[in-house]
């Protein structure tokens, strides 16, 4: 249940991820709160939804998959 708690928190709030690993730190009553990979992990195991990830321009505007897998920068 911890971990479905601090999924949505980090989602409600476009929780960044050096924001997340400091939280524990921050406050020390959130000790046991799980990393990010074991939040990605359980959180994956409880919906049957993995990540996949993908090679982007720096900038975002392209993500090389499909027809631009194989570019090695932006069309």
């Amino acid at each position: 249940m911890k971990a479905i708690r601090a999924h949505n928190y980090k989602v409600d709030t476009d929780l960044g991820a050096r924001a997340y690993d400091k939280l524990s730190r921050a406050f020390p009553e959130l000790a046991d709160l799980p990393s990010r990979q074991r939040l990605q992990t359980q959180i994956a195991f409880l919906s049957g939804v993995v990540p996949v990830k993908y090679d982007c321009c720096v900038d975002s505007c392209c993500c090389f998959t499909g027809q631009y897998a194989e570019l090695e920068e932006c069309p």
